[in-house]
């Protein structure tokens, strides 16, 4: 696949300007390499499930709503990956960065940097409720 002269400009620019002025030498290499990894690993996530698209026509897809790429691929992956598998990742990125806030209000708030949700009592909680939440669903099924 050949990749269109405006998305290398985008991704030379986003080359160039990361990382950030304040990150130096091996830390900034190692934060290349988390954003490499992450980066290939969403692209991979995004094609694979019951219907496998391969990786070069899910970043086609990608592309596609920003710079002119000729579609070689279905509109069913299309749909597949703009409105069921990227919805679902952006979700899960979410939580994710939701549940990383939490612990580092709860590392803050105790000044311990090994605390956990169990301190308050908060595991607890929330298994309770989840069996509750649980049980119910399965009552109406």
């Amino acid at each position: 696949m050949k990749i269109p002269p405006e998305a290398s400009q985008l991704i030379k620019m986003l080359v160039n300007n990361f990382p950030h002025p304040d990150m130096a030498g091996d830390r900034a290499i190692t934060s290349h390499i988390r954003t490499g990894i992450f980066v290939v690993l969403a692209i991979v996530s995004l094609g694979v499930s019951r219907v496998y698209i391969a990786p070069e026509r899910v970043l086609a897809i990608l592309l596609s709503k920003y710079v002119a790429v000729t579609p070689v691929w279905t509109p069913a992956e299309a749909l597949i990956v703009m409105n069921v598998r990227l919805p679902r990742i952006c979700a899960a990125l979410m939580v994710d960065a939701a549940l990383a806030d939490a612990g580092s209000a709860y590392q803050n708030l105790f000044r311990n940097p090994i605390v956990s949700p169990d301190i308050l009592g908060v595991s607890d909680g929330v298994s309770l409720r989840f069996s509750a939440v649980f049980s119910r669903s399965r009552a109406l099924s």
